[in-house]
């Protein structure tokens, strides 16, 4: 595969609809493709939607590794701007590291409101969050964490699923550094936020979406629990659940 090159169903994608907007944001390693049903389904309401890939995802693990935070939260940057120029109003939609660069993203823009699903407050891997330090050497030794399996409780909603097979240490202490900015960003967020966990996530626990409540500092916020799923509710357990709470969010705030 050419160091560029696109995996196959990663692409970004956009379906036109109406004046409202939604921009879709994926996970960290992730793919656009995991926020896909989601689009589908919102713009079948009449919604236009976006869903961006983030810059060194979905193609191959060297062209993650050398992109960096502002790389990601650029890549949101652009999207909220194409869907502005064809939109009146703008859902910012993300999940895990989808809904940090929602959120940290939204004190450039006014989104008019926003959603944050599996969304953590600090990195998972203990190593990575408290000996950094240790973390950036060993990264040059052994450039790439192995994953395992993956965790989903309905395991025919893994077909189909594209992440890359590895966390690049680099790439997870960049990830370290954006959830930084955005906790310190949380007291000042003054958009109307949904934010949805579930109960069942065995890779971001609940007590991220519990910490999560806690800080953001706007008072038009709710926490939606999920269970029956575990990380990637767009896609296990029963999304359509998750679809609805959103459409009824959006519905509301418009």
């Amino acid at each position: 595969m050419k160091k560029r090159e696109i995996i196959p169903n990663a692409e970004p994608f956009y379906f036109p609809g109406n004046k409202i907007g939604c921009l879709l944001i994926h996970g960290f390693t992730g793919a656009p493709t995991e926020m896909r049903p989601l689009g589908e389904y919102l713009n079948n309401l009449g919604y236009s939607v976006l869903g961006v890939r983030l810059t060194g995802h979905g193609t191959n693990l060297d062209a993650m590794i050398r992109s960096r935070w502002q790389d990601w939260s650029a890549s949101v940057e652009d999207g909220w701007h194409i869907l502005r120029s064809h939109t009146e109003q703008i859902f910012m939609i993300g999940l895990s590291m989808g809904g940090v660069l929602a959120l940290q993203n939204s004190s450039k823009f006014s989104p008019q409101g926003i959603v944050t699903m599996s969304t953590p407050t600090y990195v998972p891997n203990k190593l990575v969050d408290n000996y950094p330090w240790l973390i950036k050497l060993a990264s040059y030794i052994y450039p790439n964490m192995k994953k395992g399996a993956g965790n989903w409780v309905n395991r025919e909603a893994a077909v189909g699923h594209i992440s890359y097979s590895a966390n690049p240490l680099r790439s997870s202490l960049e990830l370290k550094t954006l959830i930084t900015k955005m906790k310190l960003s949380l007291p000042e967020i003054n958009v109307p936020t949904l934010m949805m966990h579930s109960r069942d996530d065995n890779y971001v626990p609940p007590d991220h979406a519990e910490e999560l409540l806690k800080l953001l500092g706007v008072e038009d916020k709710e926490l939606f629990w999920v269970k029956d799923s575990d990380h990637v509710i767009t896609k296990d357990g029963n999304p359509q659940i998750v679809f609805e709470r959103i459409a009824k969010f959006i519905k509301a705030k418009k």
